[in-house]
């Protein structure tokens, strides 16, 4: 209650006596938590920091995003950043990984655009000693959440974070590997197909030598698969909300 700023006491104390009686939580003297069977909910925070404070705006607003079309509701840049982030561990840093070793175990340099709030670059860079990173990301929240966050790793030092767009930025300092982990789609918002190709085209001619790492999710109604959504446990748990929710924001997967 106190970190959410709230002073009326007794409806927090309802609402937690309401919870315990659900089972969601239990009461040991004087002191709350979640119940012992839901405490594997803290492994899959990301995916719910995604849905319910990233995207919540969207589902609340489902009539206006009908009636004024797609973007007529903005997302919580910041949130979908942690909740991505918090997925990542499980999806996108073990890919990006293996496609590192896979292609080029020596490199020693990373350029990742939609660094989101670094846990990537931290992850990498403390299983690659030797690695030199650089993120970019265009929300300004999410960049001081990435440099506290890098800050926090004590990798200040081999981290630098860039605040600008995906597009707009083609560094000077040379690099090994250029990263797009579920970051293309939202290239595509801002600028098109014809914008991508040509944004990637230039990646191309500044890092000729660099391997390009690219990790994002197809949509399965392109390719046939729509049974997924409805049959797979994390189509249905996830997946199936995940399209819709690109379908409504101008991103294309």
């Amino acid at each position: 209650v106190e970190r959410l700023g709230g002073g009326d006491e007794r409806a927090a104390h309802a609402l937690l006596e309401a919870l315990r009686c659900e089972g969601v939580l239990e009461r040991v003297d004087n002191l709350w938590r979640l119940a012992p069977e839901l405490e594997e909910l803290r492994a899959v925070r990301g995916w719910l920091e995604l849905f319910l404070a990233g995207y919540r705006p969207l589902f609340q607003k489902v009539g206006t995003l009908i009636r004024d079309g797609a973007g007529s509701v903005p997302r919580s840049d910041l949130h979908v950043a942690l909740g991505s982030a918090g997925m990542a561990a499980f999806d996108a840093i073990p890919l990006i990984l293996r496609l590192m070793e896979r292609v080029g175990p020596e490199g020693r340099s990373v350029l990742d655009y939609g660094c989101g709030n670094a846990s990537y670059l931290t992850t990498l860079c403390s299983q690659n000693p030797t690695l030199q990173a650089v993120g970019v990301e265009v929300a300004e929240e999410t960049v001081v959440s990435a440099r506290e966050h890098v800050e926090r790793c004590g990798m200040s030092d081999r981290i630098s974070i860039v605040h600008a767009s995906a597009p707009d930025f083609v560094p000077h300092l040379e690099v090994d590997f250029v990263v797009f982990a579920f970051v293309l789609h939202e290239v595509v918002a801002d600028r098109g197909i014809e914008g991508t190709v040509q944004f990637l085209h230039t990646v191309g001619q500044r890092f000729p030598d660099a391997k390009l790492l690219v990790v994002e999710v197809s949509d399965p109604h392109l390719e046939g698969r729509s049974n997924l959504l409805a049959e797979d446990p994390q189509g249905r748990g996830y997946y199936n909300w995940y399209v819709w929710l690109h379908s409504v924001t101008n991103q294309r997967l």
